[in-house]
């Protein structure tokens, strides 16, 4: 009975060291420590939040506009056309400004005299002055090995129906005279060589008048464009042999280059701001 009574609390013993054992065995659960948040993350999300309310702002800044800017920039894409005659910018300017009243609730009067402007400007013809002069520096590298006329086909110059300040009739003539005090006479058969400075002279002639051409097309003075232009082609037909390929190739090319305009066609593109000015005068805005 003795050994009976001390069995129990072995039993109980054991039970209990090894349910001891198992709950070691088992994983841990931590429980949840809140921490405090720091200096830095409470500075991130306050910058967070500053950066969420200038998007809102700037979305509502989108949708509004004030008249004075626009009128403003109006008046910046008005000087570029009419003083500057720079359509390009001008467009660009009229487009960004289209854009602002699109997404506001604008006046439907003025984003229609506003479409009407930018419709103009998109049509007007644009002068290709880079197509202009490269076909002019085409020809003046030709001018050097095309061949000249004989010298007893070459005419004198004659009055320019062009009237110009300085034309290469003017040239040839002044400069002919001054070779004259730089031939000599001498006794002797041989003949004095003057060619060189015959063909010299005609060739810098037209070349002196392409380069005139050019810069009027870079300048945009339609006159001075077209007087030089004309004077080369004359020159061309003048001193040069028709029946070559590359003489009748280069006067192709001048003689297109007629009908190229060096200045745009500035239509009147002021609707807008000539709606805008007319408003602020009757008070109504």
């Amino acid at each position: 009975m003795k050994a009976i009574k001390w069995i129990f609390p072995i039993v109980i013993i054991i039970i209990g060291f090894i349910l001891w054992r198992v709950y070691l065995q088992m994983p841990q659960t931590q429980m949840p420590v809140s921490v405090a948040p720091s200096a830095e993350q409470i500075a991130i999300d306050q910058l967070t939040n500053r950066v969420d309310q200038l998007q809102a702002q700037l979305h509502h800044a989108t949708e509004v506009y004030t008249l004075p800017e626009i009128k403003y920039y109006l008046n910046i894409a008005h000087v570029q056309l009419f003083i500057l005659y720079d359509v390009k910018t001008s467009l660009n300017i009229m487009r960004f400004v289209q854009t602002r009243l699109k997404t506001a609730n604008a006046p439907s009067a003025l984003q229609e005299a506003l479409a009407a402007d930018i419709a103009d400007l998109e049509s007007a013809p644009t002068p290709h002055l880079e197509y202009t002069n490269q076909k002019i520096m085409e020809v003046q590298q030709q001018i050097m090995t095309l061949p000249l006329r004989p010298r007893q086909e070459i005419k004198p110059p004659v009055e320019s129906t062009v009237n110009t300040e300085s034309t290469w009739q003017k040239m040839l003539s002044n400069t002919w005279g001054e070779l004259k005090s730089l031939i000599r006479i001498q006794p002797r058969n041989t003949s004095i060589d003057y060619v060189l400075f015959d063909e010299t002279i005609l060739r810098e002639t037209v070349k002196v008048e392409l380069q005139r051409t050019s810069i009027g097309a870079v300048l945009g003075q339609t006159d001075l464009y077209q007087a030089s232009l004309q004077q080369a082609i004359l020159a061309l037909q003048q001193f040069f042999k028709q029946d070559d390929a590359n003489v009748q190739q280069a006067l192709n090319t001048l003689e297109a280059l007629t009908g190229q305009a060096v200045v745009a066609d500035i239509p009147n593109a002021s609707r807008a701001f000539t709606w805008l000015q007319t408003q602020e005068q009757s008070g109504a805005l």
